[in-house]
């Protein structure tokens, strides 16, 4: 869906005018469709998702007789944790990034009130 809409910003604005028009008149449009976007609910239904998916594969795990089908069951079962933990990570990376531009924006306020030596 999110390629899909940028792929459509991109193609509609390299048609026409000149080079730097376009590529200044795609990143206003895509500064905007990505704004639009509730990344925090995606990665929330994502993550509920994810795991339904765990929990109906490992049910599914220890049902199965053979024990080919439960290794699949397991192999499929431990890519989805694999995902789960990706997307997880990037939660965590997102709110250290979070925390630390805020830590600059105090930094910076308590410069300019005292001083750089303050």
């Amino acid at each position: 869906m999110v390629r899909e809409g940028i792929r459509h910003v991109v193609e509609a604005n390299l048609r026409g005018r000149g080079a730097s028009d376009n590529l200044y008149h795609m990143f206003r449009q895509l500064r905007f469709y990505i704004a639009k976007l509730d990344v925090p609910a995606i990665r929330e239904s994502l993550v509920n998702k994810l795991m339904a998916a765990i929990d109906d594969v490992h049910s599914r795990a220890k049902k199965a007789k053979e024990t080919e089908d439960r290794l699949e069951y397991y192999r499929v079962m431990g890519y989805l944790c694999q995902i789960l933990n990706g997307l997880l990570e990037n939660v965590a990376t997102d709110e250290l990034m979070r925390r630390i531009e805020e830590a600059k924006v105090v930094v910076e306020a308590h410069k300019k009130r005292y001083g750089a030596n303050g």
